[in-house]
């Protein structure tokens, strides 16, 4: 924990003066001392020290006017901009955040026609007031998210990318950029990789191929215990065996799991048309990133799988899914 804010007070008290009459080297040595300790920036307590103590003059109708600096007034009601009592007050935040947790944790946009279609049910359930009834009846998805800010915080244990370029053999793959007529036929799959490595993305986790097809949506889900190219290779190989229609092309991002050397080769001695998405632009496979929300995360969340006996109850699981 850093100082407090009268702390920090106190010693630039002491020290402004010293400070102030010093040279270059002196107030340089000051600077250096004192910056790790308040924890301010080195040029802001520079200026801080500088205008410590001094008095500010102004003309005012041709006299001088002094100017003190006093504490600033603390504005009613703790700080906001008015009065108001809050309408969604904390029983209400907590009966949302049950309701939350019972939808599988929805964005506001969801969870409002959610609520509003199962309020008689909800109210039976959370035995809810009159008054609880009729906020959630009234909730706007902008407050529902304003209200469960900080518990998607707690929740939230995605944001690490895990993609790595795959660089060497880009010049062999041309860059699909939007669907002709001919490519929006079952049989185009996109693929994409998913990593479960939860709070942590370090050591070996295990990945989700998800394969979509971007004419039919129909999904597969394969269970890997790596990105290594092999497994990468073998699982497309196997849902081209597995699916009910053929498989005359695939389609992925810019990762090294797929733009590679066993992946290319496979390709050609399948007669497999392979093509990419532009690098940084996830929209080129909008139809395989949906699933992977949809049907990947719904269905088994952020949690960190990392074993051979995760990688097969993961496969068990993606046989019920797909």
């Amino acid at each position: 924990m850093g100082l407090d804010m009268k702390t920090r007070k106190k010693i630039c008290t002491r020290i402004f003066r010293r400070y102030q009459k010093a040279g270059k080297k002196g107030k340089a040595k000051i600077l250096e001392e004192y910056t790790q300790t308040l924890g301010y920036n080195r040029d802001y307590l520079a200026y801080l020290l500088t205008n410590w103590g001094k008095t500010r003059y102004a003309l005012s109708k041709g006299k001088p006017v002094k100017f003190v600096t006093k504490e600033r007034r603390q504005k009613p009601c703790g700080g906001k901009k008015t009065c108001r009592p809050d309408k969604y007050h904390k029983a209400f935040v907590k009966a949302l955040k049950a309701i939350w947790e019972l939808f599988d944790f929805q964005c506001g946009k969801l969870l409002a026609p959610l609520i509003r279609g199962m309020l008689s049910s909800l109210v039976l359930e959370f035995k809810l007031s009159k008054e609880l009834t009729a906020l959630l009846k009234s909730v706007s998805p902008a407050t529902i998210g304003r209200k469960l800010k900080n518990e998607k915080a707690r929740y939230r244990l995605k944001g690490i990318r895990t993609t790595k370029s795959g660089s060497l053999l880009k010049t062999q793959i041309p860059i699909r950029v939007c669907f002709g007529r001919d490519q929006k036929r079952p049989g185009l799959f996109e693929v994409d990789t998913l990593s479960h490595y939860g709070a942590r993305a370090s050591g070996q986790f295990l990945q989700t191929l998800t394969l979509t097809d971007a004419g039919s949506g129909w999904t597969e889900e394969r269970a890997l215990l790596n990105n290594a190219h092999r497994w990468v290779k073998e699982q497309i190989a196997r849902t081209k065996e597995n699916v009910p229609f053929p498989m005359p092309g695939i389609d992925s991002d810019n990762g090294g799991e797929f733009i590679n050397h066993q992946v290319l080769d496979w390709r050609v001695k399948n007669n497999v048309t392979f093509i990419r998405a532009r690098p940084y632009r996830k929209n080129d496979n909008c139809f395989v990133e949906q699933k992977n929300g949809d049907v990947a995360r719904k269905t088994v969340g952020y949690a960190r799988f990392e074993d051979q006996d995760a990688l097969n109850a993961l496969a068990q699981v993606y046989k019920h899914v797909t």
